[in-house]
């Protein structure tokens, strides 16, 4: 059973459950969110068209009737904003502008999709940059501080997507240049838009590399069996605190 080129944003599955990994499918949004228009008003990718219709009370137009399907048709190769999350695109986009050592990682080949031969599976990738000796990612985040992003970085494994496209780009034929260096350009979705950009030590990188072949090991299992279980295929007994002394917190009704 292969379910065709790994990308890693499906790889990254497996550290919930194989059936976790099976289930995950890219569902392409009705429309995207200011996260997608800053990449594209960075990197260079798709237009930006903005929905700027009023109703006769002066208010914001859903993106949804007649008027907003016809604009949508007419705008089938852009990226469709509000008028509010385009200019905090821009804004954000105007703040890498303004970060020289931003612009420095930005520059190479940008957001080119590779395939690869990893043990007779092929693997799919779209780094944000190649830049020959390094590869950099593209992050918008509500927070850029060290002290937080990193956190989020482990969250999002965002050291194991760089070290994915690094061993991918090194596997292209041809390949002159081996990308031993990684970046992630962090820009805050937010005012001040602050940016930070930060150099992925080797021992993370690494760390990545670890979690991506265990991972991609467990894919190849259940292919080869065709089974991809759940979180536990038992009863498992509910974990629960030793002491005897136990405080009832939040008695809130449980989900629908």
């Amino acid at each position: 059973m292969n379910l065709g080129p790994l990308r890693h944003s499906q790889l990254k599955k497996m550290a919930k459950s194989p059936r976790h990994f099976l289930s995950h499918q890219e569902r392409a949004a009705k429309w995207l969110d200011k996260g997608s228009g800053a990449h594209s008003a960075i990197l260079g990718g798709k237009r930006l068209a903005v929905w700027d219709k009023l109703s006769d009370k002066g208010n914001q137009c859903p993106r949804r009737g007649k008027d907003y399907d016809a604009f949508e048709a007419e705008n089938k190769d852009a990226l469709i904003l509000l008028p509010d999350e385009y200019e905090q695109v821009a804004r954000m986009a105007e703040a890498v502008q303004n970060c020289p050592d931003a612009l420095r990682v930005l520059e190479g080949v940008r957001e080119k999709t590779i395939l690869w031969d990893a043990q007779g599976r092929i693997c799919r990738g779209t780094p944000d940059v190649d830049g020959g000796s390094f590869v950099t990612e593209l992050k918008t985040t509500k927070d850029a501080n060290p002290r937080k992003f990193q956190w989020d970085s482990l969250r999002f494994c965002y050291h194991g997507a760089l070290a994915w496209y690094q061993d991918g780009l090194t596997l292209q034929p041809g390949r002159r240049e081996i990308p031993s260096e990684a970046y992630i350009v962090a820009v805050e979705s937010f005012e001040p838009h602050d940016v930070v950009v930060y150099q992925v030590p080797e021992r993370a990188l690494e760390a990545g590399r670890r979690a991506n072949r265990l991972w991609f090991e467990m894919v190849r299992q259940c292919e080869e069996s065709g089974q991809f279980p759940g979180y536990s295929q038992s009863v498992v007994e509910l974990g629960f605190p030793e002491s005897d002394d136990i405080e009832i917190v939040g008695a809130e009704e449980e989900a629908a």
